[in-house]
């Protein structure tokens, strides 16, 4: 816990996946993933719209299945990842109900947008770790979001 009584939680990567499916060309869907992304929550248990939240996406890494069409997506036309390497992922309102909100400002190359995710299937578990009898204890949280929006212009 820091100093502002916030604990911090990373995303556990070989835990989680940053999957995504989008519309091509109005006819099919494609689905994809990144390999290779990361974030920490700053978690306020006191008051959770304090929290704070950081996600980055290595934009290089994204993954459809085709490796032309990846290398398409990747080039200036689209992603531009020569240059613009990294998007990165801010929470600007963080809620906790029934399910769990974020509201975030993505920047994704020049652009800044705006992101909402619904989270359902939160749980949360303290561990035990250091032995016998535990010494420390350990909670790991689940979120399992289904929707998430992003809308920008360029």
């Amino acid at each position: 816990m820091n100093a502002q009584g916030k604990e911090r939680w990373e995303i556990d990567g070989s835990h989680s996946q940053l999957s995504f499916s989008l519309r091509h060309i109005v006819v099919s869907q494609i689905e994809g993933h990144f390999r290779s992304w990361g974030g920490e929550m700053m978690f306020d248990p006191d008051y959770v719209p304090r929290t704070q939240i950081q996600v980055w996406v290595d934009l290089g890494s994204i993954d459809t299945g085709a490796a032309d069409r990846d290398a398409h997506v990747r080039s200036a036309e689209f992603l531009d990842t020569t240059r613009f390497p990294r998007a990165q992922f801010t929470s600007t309102d963080v809620a906790l109900g029934r399910d769990f909100t974020c509201a975030a400002t993505p920047t994704i190359s020049f652009t800044t947008g705006v992101a909402s995710v619904d989270s359902g299937g939160r749980r949360a578990k303290r561990w035990p770790i250091g032995g016998r009898p535990p010494r420390l204890w350990r909670t790991n949280a689940s979120f399992t979001t289904q929707t998430a929006t992003l809308s920008a212009r360029s």
